[in-house]
């Protein structure tokens, strides 16, 4: 299941990357995703950060609980923040998928010329074929 959101857990990882000290809740979590074309419920988004917190990429943010509100103070139990090692992760990978992306352009960028290298290789051999043949009593 975690292959199929992958997107969802980059994206994720983005919005905690993007600035210094990031602390978000799934719901704004969710909302700064759906501005990105990401469609995902808060539920699934508080889901998703679970397990990043389990990963130790993101880790519960660390705040002060006196608040006014029973739904405020659950809103503030639930925010997050990333750890070190998430951050430090996640700008790895990042790095490791826009090689790949150009790696896919390079070898865009070779195939016309290897398939000319690859014509002449066939059309040598095609000649060298006749000439054995040729040369056959």
């Amino acid at each position: 299941m975690t292959v199929h959101n992958a997107t969802e857990y980059l994206a994720i990882m983005d919005q905690f990357t993007q600035t210094l000290l990031t602390d978000l809740s799934a719901a704004e979590v969710s909302e700064a995703l759906a501005k990105r074309g990401i469609a995902l419920s808060p539920e699934d988004a508080k889901a998703r950060c679970a397990s990043l917190v389990r990963w130790k990429n993101l880790m519960p943010s660390a705040r002060d609980p006196r608040v006014p509100t029973v739904t405020a103070l659950r809103h503030t139990l639930a925010r997050f923040q990333v750890t070190r090692l998430g951050g430090t992760v996640h700008q790895q990978v990042t790095k490791v998928l826009q090689m790949r992306d150009s790696t896919r352009e390079v070898a865009r960028e070779l195939l016309g010329s290897m398939a000319a290298l690859l014509s002449k290789i066939l059309s040598r051999a095609t000649s060298a074929m006749r000439g054995h043949r040729s040369a056959s009593p």
